[in-house]
């Protein structure tokens, strides 16, 4: 394995192949490595993100004198937002990493897109609940609470949520799940 040599399942193939690795063999771990590498680097990306927020901008957060940017760390907004660089990791390697296996980028292309559409319900969920907990330290909050339109909320966004999940692991237009979801509603 060179130095110069980028990691892609047929390298580490290669490089099993060399040490007289029976070739079916060395391309099922060519490709299992290539995974392994690639899910480190994701979880390496993650680690830093989260770090990096952790050390530099909470502090930075906890140290102003406003208290509503102290909800953003106590609801985990910010860390939220760091799932997506592991996430933008895998978009831009797995091509390069699974180069001549089209079935494999296409997977990690629905894996990514599948995981952005969780993530980007977390994020909201997180937001929902920032917004909540600013809303009830208003002087209006005590009168009207926001906890049944924040929980209406929630579940409208994770019922589009799950039809934009369903559309990115089955390929379909997510215009084709609200179609039927509006025909259905039209029948009840």
């Amino acid at each position: 394995f060179g130095n110069s040599e980028p990691v892609t399942a047929e390298n580490i193939s290669n490089w099993l192949l060399e040490l007289q690795c029976p070739s079916e063999i060395a391309a099922i771990l060519g490709l299992i490595g290539a995974a392994l590498y690639l899910a480190a680097l994701a979880w390496l990306a993650n680690y830093v993100a989260k770090r990096i927020i952790t050390s530099l901008v909470h502090p930075l957060i906890h140290k102003s004198g406003a208290k509503w940017d102290d909800q953003l760390a106590e609801h985990r907004v910010l860390i939220r937002f760091s799932h997506i660089v592991p996430a933008a990791v895998i978009h831009w390697l797995a091509p390069s990493v699974f180069a001549p296996h089209t079935q494999l980028i296409d997977l990690c292309r629905v894996l990514v897109n599948t995981y952005l559409i969780v993530i980007v319900l977390l994020i909201i969920d997180a937001l929902l609940n920032f917004c909540r907990a600013i809303w009830d330290h208003l002087p209006v909050g005590k009168r009207f609470p926001a906890n049944s339109f924040v929980q209406a909320a929630k579940l409208v966004i994770n019922l589009v949520g799950s039809i934009f999940i369903l559309s990115a692991i089955l390929g379909k237009s997510p215009l084709v799940f609200f179609s039927g979801l509006g025909a259905i509603t039209a029948i009840i």
